[in-house]
């Protein structure tokens, strides 16, 4: 992994790919049982659409990229890119956040279609809004918080994303340390990465509240005994998720100690 050679050729990279993907299945089995809940729970809003109008079909496509988001986020964390993951998060936030607004402001869907700079700053936009009022996108606030993070992380060469691809250990000899620079980005215990997986499907779940108005018009589920299980699901990871960082910071606490 990160101590090892780079592949020599796309091939090289591609086996290994294949090889973390089966790793991260194995040691992560227990917590990826829920990806198939989640994607239900994302798809049963998305297939058998039957929709009547222009904008409904723009919240449509989007609601559907953020599927597609999905899919490929959790690929890149079985593949162990930690980084691409966070990228994919915040294209999905970026689509759930123009999909607000079009659902507030049916009327704003040829600025959308132009590609005017109203949807190409979509997220700073709405974050201006907040600051100036509080209750404006009420849903916005948790999902601003994902933007940044997948922006930080996972879709600039920002400095902080090198924390998941910079590893370093004592020069065997005795002399300095060695540095080396991350292909794949292996989490430190099995903690940290079940903690990657459950907050992925917490953040892309709670995307899915944004699209309720729209689900609840056009899917074709019962509505409100998909919300509930939605929300039961949301809360649930959430409370996994506390209890792994608190065990994560616990093990840091005591490797720590340990040095």
């Amino acid at each position: 992994m990160p101590d090892l050679p780079v592949p020599p050729d796309i091939f090289g990279y591609l086996d290994t790919e294949a090889a973390n993907v089966k790793i991260s299945a194995e040691l992560h089995e227990t917590v990826l049982k829920e990806h198939t809940v989640v994607d239900q729970l994302i798809r049963a809003c998305i297939t058998g659409l039957h929709i009547d109008n222009t904008p409904a079909n723009m919240v449509a496509q989007l609601y559907n990229f953020v599927h597609a988001q999905y899919l490929s986020a959790l690929s890149n964390l079985l593949r162990l890119h930690v980084g691409e993951s966070m990228g994919n998060l915040r294209k999905a936030v970026d689509a759930t956040l123009t999909a607000y607004e079009l659902l507030l402001y049916p009327e704003k869907l040829p600025m959308y279609l132009a590609r005017e700079w109203h949807f190409r700053t979509i997220k700073s936009r709405i974050e201006r809004a907040r600051k100036g009022d509080p209750k404006k996108y009420p849903l916005a606030a948790g999902l601003l918080e994902m933007h940044d993070m997948g922006s930080e992380y996972g879709a600039h060469a920002d400095v902080s994303s090198f924390i998941y691809r910079m590893t370093r250990r004592p020069n065997e000899k005795g002399k300095g340390i060695i540095q080396n620079f991350a292909y794949f980005q292996v989490p430190q215990t099995k903690e940290e990465g079940d903690s990657h997986y459950v907050n992925l499907f917490h953040y892309f779940l709670a995307m899915t509240r944004v699209f309720d108005p729209f689900a609840q018009k056009y899917a074709p589920i019962d509505f409100e005994k998909w919300r509930v299980e939605r929300d039961r699901r949301l809360r649930a990871y959430t409370e996994v998720g506390m209890d792994l960082l608190a065990r994560i910071r616990k093990l840091q606490s005591e490797h720590a100690g340990a040095d």
